[in-house]
């Protein structure tokens, strides 16, 4: 099981989330990659999370319901560096919630742990 050092937060934005978002972000110094720079587009929603638990990346999603499930399925099973799910806002209301988050969290906070980007509005 890998174990999360408290370093910042490294990010992989699933396939629903606007592409922009990765570059964006990395502009601003954060480690961020899209599901589609890394071969991932159209991958089920569990090899995403495989994925990113292998990368050490918390996973940002607007497909609550699928990875509230797929939380509870690893939960107590496999470790993972954190899902956060978003209700689908507005671009720039988006990545002021992601960097809010992004600036007020590290990796610890985030292991294995459900976090609904709404708390950081």
């Amino acid at each position: 099981m890998n174990r999360p050092t408290n370093t910042a937060l490294k990010l992989l934005l699933d396939e629903q989330i606007w592409f922009g978002l990765a570059s964006k972000l990395r502009s601003d110094g954060f480690d961020a990659v899209h599901v589609n720079e890394v071969g991932l587009s159209g991958s089920s929603d569990e090899t995403v999370l495989n994925f990113a638990t292998k990368e050490g990346r918390a996973i940002l999603t607007f497909n609550i319901r699928d990875f509230v499930l797929l939380y509870s399925d690893w939960l107590d099973k496999k470790a993972h560096f954190g899902i956060i799910v978003s209700d689908q806002v507005p671009r720039g209301e988006l990545y002021r919630r992601i960097k809010n988050l992004l600036n007020l969290r590290s990796t610890n906070e985030l292991n294995n742990n459900l976090i609904y980007l709404q708390d950081y509005k």
